[in-house]
């Protein structure tokens, strides 16, 4: 990151940048479990209307059936045994108009005005053989009822027949409601797996976002602050008076530039240090050789006076003695400053 040419500015848009765009990923991922979620919720919901409708038709032909066992089986004539034969006779005739009556709504049933709703294409299969099959059984039992009081045993095989064909209408009728019970069945389960699986996909991709952001956070921050605490520590050396070292800093940002000013900074800060120590030592030997090369004549001056004032040579008259008094003087004065 410290090497990338680029501005700790822009780093820092760019990890801001990054950091909102995990969380509209998040927030985008969540949209869209939410919205397949009410997908599949709107479809359960069609499913079970469609179950009823199709429960209702099935209903409807196994009630078509039973009563068609009975005309067929003899329950009919069992269950009133002391009832005038011609009598049960006109009854089970009105029970086949009865079941002829509920034959003819069935196919009506299989079309979407009656069923309030569009079936779908898997569907339409099963509608038309319930459609086909219920008109076959109607135009049958209206056979049955024209032949029925003038040819009993005609209407007798017709009922027969018209048997199978409710046999067959419940068969279809039981299959497809079966079919759409299974499918709604199906949806429900899988959208329990599926709304386990967004929850977990859903937790794994914040998780994921947070770790990144945290990540992107450290690794930035950690390129900011790492050569800052460098450079820190470089200029508090330099504070002490240490230029032998220089910060090693890889950025090629502003901080880069900072250090490599630090760097050039220090080398020069060295380079003055060492012409003020070969200065001081300059000065130092300019003043041992100028305080030997002044004391070494100066000590002549002061001896021989002080031998000229005592008389040692000879005799001094007034004027000379204070002339001496002020050479002594003068050179005792100029002794106090070298020693200075």
């Amino acid at each position: 990151v410290g090497r990338v040419p680029a501005g700790v500015h822009a780093k820092l848009l760019v990890a801001f940048v990054g950091t909102a765009l995990l969380v509209v990923v998040v927030g985008v991922l969540g949209l869209r479990l939410l919205g397949q979620s009410n997908e599949r919720v709107e479809t359960l919901g069609t499913l079970q209307v469609r179950a009823f409708a199709y429960g209702k038709l099935r209903s409807d032909a196994s009630h078509v059936r039973g009563l068609l066992g009975q005309r067929v089986g003899g329950d009919f004539y069992e269950v009133f045994p002391d009832q005038n034969p011609e009598k049960l006779e006109e009854g089970g005739l009105l029970l086949d108009g009865a079941i002829a009556s509920e034959a003819e709504l069935l196919p009506a049933s299989t079309f979407p005005d009656k069923l309030l709703f569009q079936p779908p294409p898997e569907d339409e299969q099963y509608l038309s053989r319930i459609r086909e099959t219920g008109q076959q059984l109607a135009r049958k039992l209206q056979q049955i009822l024209d032949v029925g009081e003038t040819a009993p045993e005609q209407a007798d095989s017709l009922r027969v027949e018209a048997e199978l064909l409710a046999i067959d209408l419940d068969q279809y009728a039981t299959e497809l409601a079966n079919a759409t019970t299974a499918r709604a069945d199906a949806l429900i389960a899988q959208n329990a797996s599926a709304y386990e699986h967004s929850r977990n996909l859903f937790i794994g991709v914040a998780a994921g976002a947070i770790v990144l952001a945290l990540l992107l956070g450290f690794v930035l921050s950690w390129s900011v602050i790492g050569p800052i605490q460098r450079i820190d520590t470089r200029l508090a050396a330099i504070a002490s008076g240490d230029f032998s070292g220089h910060v090693n800093v890889t950025n090629r940002d502003e901080l880069g530039a900072l250090a490599a000013n630090v760097n050039r900074m220090n080398d020069e800060l060295q380079r003055l240090y060492k012409a003020l120590e070969t200065t001081s030592q300059h000065k130092s030997d300019f003043l041992a050789n100028m305080s030997h090369e002044l004391r070494t004549p100066l000590n002549a001056i002061i001896g021989f006076s002080q031998v000229l004032r005592e008389g040692m040579v000879g005799d001094v008259n007034e004027k000379q003695r204070e002339f001496l008094e002020d050479i002594l003087s003068s050179g005792n004065h100029l002794l106090s400053l070298i020693n200075d």
